[in-house]
């Protein structure tokens, strides 16, 4: 998030909602990945945390003009971020802690790569959340009853099948909710779920790689007032793409399809 608000073009709102809006076009323009899935809302509440977990992310593209036919469905920008794999080789825990949240990662071999077998099953887990809430007044003796109203969870998991000629399966995993309660006066809240497959194969003695995919997710929110109807939104999505890459010594070529329903 704080990367992204110093990209020339870009306005963002921070709190209550952490929208971001790219060369004038409104936060619906923008189109947000997370290993291929659609993400509808990728920031909390708290302007400045995302739902992307640092530690977990291999690479980040922020393309806010000039992007190709390879992703659709969208005017203003693009953010396309990939996870890594989790470690195939021993087990690893991380845990972290700040004023507002805190952060969970555990990651390991189920099948361990050995220098005889390439080959591995490992798998990734994260989870981060917000506890400013509980401890807003201590820190903050001067608030009200009402604290800071702010709450957020984050999951997210991949398990990652390497076979011996480097054919890769990814199973992948997340959900990710946000809260802000102003008690009698307002309540907003979204959930977002989503989960899916990701299989690259690359024949062996070819310079190509094929790339299938197939997520579902499902977004939901919700906004209270008093003494107004609540307002829901919904969103479901199923995506499915094929992709052929072609690396030659002087061609590049990238040609696919994708569904969306």
């Amino acid at each position: 998030a704080e990367y992204i608000q110093v990209l020339p073009g870009v306005v963002f709102t921070g709190d209550r909602g952490g929208q971001f809006y790219i060369r004038g076009g409104a936060p619906v323009n923008n189109l947000v990945k997370l290993d291929g899935m659609t993400v509808i809302s990728p920031f909390h509440s708290i302007g400045f945390a995302s739902v992307f977990d640092t530690e977990i992310i291999g690479s980040a593209d922020v393309i806010t003009a000039g992007y190709g036919a390879s992703f659709g469905g969208r005017i203003s920008s693009i953010i396309d971020v990939r996870t890594r794999m989790g470690n195939r080789k021993e087990f690893k825990a991380n845990a972290s802690a700040s004023t507002f949240g805190y952060g969970l990662l555990l990651e390991g071999p189920l099948k361990k790569m050995t220098d005889e077998n390439p080959s591995s099953l490992s798998f990734i887990l994260s989870n981060k959340g917000s506890y400013i809430r509980s401890i807003g007044n201590t820190i903050y003796p001067w608030l009200d009853s009402t604290g800071l109203p702010y709450r957020f969870d984050d999951f997210y998991g991949k398990v990652t099948m390497v076979g011996r000629k480097g054919d890769q399966l990814d199973l992948i995993g997340m959900h990710f909710n946000d809260v802000s309660d102003y008690q009698s006066l307002i309540r907003s809240s979204w959930s977002n779920t989503g989960g899916g497959a990701r299989f690259l194969v690359s024949p062996r003695g070819t310079n190509v790689l094929f790339e299938s995919s197939v997520f579902a997710s499902d977004y939901r929110g919700v906004l209270k007032e008093r003494d107004i109807r609540p307002r829901t939104t919904r969103y479901n999505s199923l995506e499915g793409a094929f992709r052929l890459h072609f690396n030659g010594p002087r061609l590049k070529i990238l040609w696919g399809t994708e569904l969306n329903l």
